[in-house]
C-alpha cells in the first residue's frame, strides 16, 4: 500500500510523529513556547492538591499541537508516551491547563471541522476538477453533508486501480482515507471516503440533488473530463461480432456507453449535448422496474426505478468520441479505449474481421475479470490486516466513522446492521 492509505488513514503525521519531528528539528521553538505559556499560569495554591502540568517543555509542545489541529485525547496520548506515570494527564485536566495558559480554544462546530478536515482544505483547482467530482457525486459515489461545515464523498468498488486515482485526483483538497469494507463473508472491496470544505465543495450536493448537467460545465474541456468521469462509473466499451448468424466471416462492431443511470432527465441531458456536438445516441430501456437478478455472490436485487442507457454505435463516431475524451479515469476502461482506437485506426475505414478482434477482446475481458477478483482478494487482506493489527492493540482506526470494524470478541456495527462477533 501507498504512503497515507496504510490502515485507511489519511496521509497526515499522527500527533505522536508530529510531536517527536518538533522536539529533534525544534526543539528551541518549543521551549521558548513552554517558557511563555508557564509565565501566564497561576502560581500554585500554598494548600490543596497540587495541579498536575506537564514537565518543561512539553507544556509548550503541547499547544502547538492543539493549534495545529489535532484534538485533546491525540494531544495527551503522544505526550503521555514520553512521560512517567507521576506527569500522566487526561484530555479533560489538558483542555483545564489550555484555558489557565490562555489558549484560544476551538468552538464545537470549528473542532469537528478541523479534526476530520486536517490536511489542506482547498477548493477545486478549477472547473475541470470540479466537473470530474460532480460526475463522480452522480454516478458511483454517495454524498452527504456531514454537520455544518463538511461535505463527505464515499465510493465504494473492487477496483483498486479506480479508487487510487479518484484520491490522486482530489488529493491535497480533504480528508482522503482509502481503506477496505466487508459486506459478506465472500464479499470485500474498497472504500474510499473523502471529506471537503463544504463552503467551496457545496456543488457536490447541488449536483447529487439535482441530477442535471452543472451549470459551470461550459468549455469542451469541462465537458470531456465531466463524460470521462461518467464514463468510468457509469459506463463501458466494447466490440463484438456483427450478423454473425448469416456469416461464417463476420465484422467487428464497437459500442460506446457513456452512462447507464435512472434518472432518465439526466440521460437525456447528456443526449442532447451529445447531439449539438455532431453525434447520433441512441437513448434506450436497460432495465424496468421489479426486475430481480442475482450476482456471483448471491446478492439479491430488485430494480425499483427503470434504467436508461445512452449508447454511442455508429463506428466513425465511436473513434471520434473515443479520441474526443481522451484518458479515462477508469484504469482498466482506459485499456478498452486505447485498443479500440487501435484496432479502428489500423483499420483505416476499412472492416475489421470479428476472428481478427475476438482474440483481444476476450483477453482484455479475461484481465478485467481478474482485476475485479483481485481487488477484492487484495481489499479482504487488507481488511484483516487491520483488523488483527486492532484487535491486538497496535492500531486504531482513524478513518471517518470508524470505517473499519470493532475488535471482533465485541457486538459491533458492520455495514449498518449489528453483528455479534465471535
Amino acid at each position: 500500500m501507498e504512503k497515507g492509505l496504510v490502515g485507511g488513514e489519511d496521509g497526515g503525521k499522527d500527533a505522536f510523529a508530529k510531536l517527536m519531528e518538533m522536539l529533534e528539528k525544534d526543539l528551541q521553538q518549543v521551549e521558548e513556547r513552554d517558557a511563555e505559556l508557564r509565565a501566564r499560569l497561576p502560581p500554585p495554591k500554598k494548600t490543596g492538591r497540587k495541579r498536575a502540568i506537564y514537565p518543561p517543555p512539553y507544556l509548550g509542545a503541547a499547544v502547538i499541537l492543539y493549534e495545529a489541529c489535532y484534538n485533546y485525547r491525540e494531544v495527551s496520548e503522544a505526550i503521555n508516551r514520553l512521560l512517567g506515570p507521576e506527569h500522566q494527564i487526561d484530555e479533560e485536566t489538558l483542555r483545564n491547563r489550555l484555558v489557565e495558559a490562555g489558549v484560544k480554544l476551538r468552538n464545537q462546530a470549528e473542532a469537528v471541522r478541523r479534526a476530520t478536515l486536517r490536511g489542506p482544505r482547498k477548493p477545486a483547482r478549477d472547473t475541470i476538477q470540479m466537473a470530474m467530482a460532480a460526475a463522480l457525486a452522480q454516478g458511483d459515489a454517495a454524498v452527504r453533508v456531514k454537520g455544518r461545515t463538511m461535505v463527505e464523498m464515499i465510493l465504494n468498488t473492487p477496483y483498486e486501480g479506480f479508487a487510487k486515482t479518484v484520491a490522486k485526483l482530489f488529493e491535497g483538497h480533504g480528508t482522503i482515507s482509502l481503506g477496505a469494507r466487508k459486506y459478506t463473508e465472500d464479499y470485500y472491496e474498497w472504500q474510499l471516503i473523502m471529506r471537503f470544505d463544504l463552503k467551496d465543495w457545496q456543488f457536490l450536493v447541488e449536483a447529487k440533488n439535482s441530477m442535471r448537467i452543472p451549470d459551470f460545465i461550459k468549455t469542451d474541456e469541462e465537458l470531456r473530463a465531466y463524460l470521462a468521469m461518467m464514463l468510468a462509473c457509469e459506463g463501458y466499451i466494447t466490440w463484438s461480432a456483427r450478423n454473425k448468424e448469416k456469416t461464417d466471416k463476420p465484422t467487428t462492431e464497437f459500442d460506446v456507453v457513456i452512462l447507464t443511470n435512472t434518472n432518465e432527465i439526466l440521460v437525456s441531458e447528456v443526449e442532447d449535448v451529445l447531439r449539438r456536438y455532431g453525434y447520433v445516441p441512441s437513448k434506450t430501456l436497460y432495465s424496468d422496474m421489479g426486475n430481480v437478478a442475482r450476482d456471483r455472490y448471491g446478492r439479491r436485487y430488485v430494480t425499483t426505478k427503470r434504467a436508461y442507457r445512452l449508447l454511442v454505435g455508429r463506428r466513425e463516431e465511436v473513434q471520434k468520441v473515443l479520441r474526443w475524451l481522451g484518458p479515462l479515469p477508469h484504469p482498466m476502461k482506459e485499456v478498452y479505449r486505447i485498443w479500440a482506437l487501435r484496432l479502428l485506426e489500423q483499420a483505416n475505414g476499412r472492416p475489421i474481421r470479428w476472428v481478427e478482434a475476438q482474440k483481444i477482446k476476450d483477453y482484455l475481458d479475461e484481465l478485467y475479470e481478474k482485476s475485479v477478483e483481485t481487488g477484492r482478494c487484495r481489499a479482504k487482506i487488507f481488511f484483516e490486516k487491520v483488523q488483527h493489527e486492532m484487535n491486538t492493540a497496535n492500531m486504531v482506526d482513524r478513518r471517518p466513522l470508524k470505517a473499519q470494524t470493532a475488535p471482533t470478541q465485541l457486538t459491533y456495527t458492520l455495514n449498518d446492521k449489528q453483528t455479534s462477533g465471535k
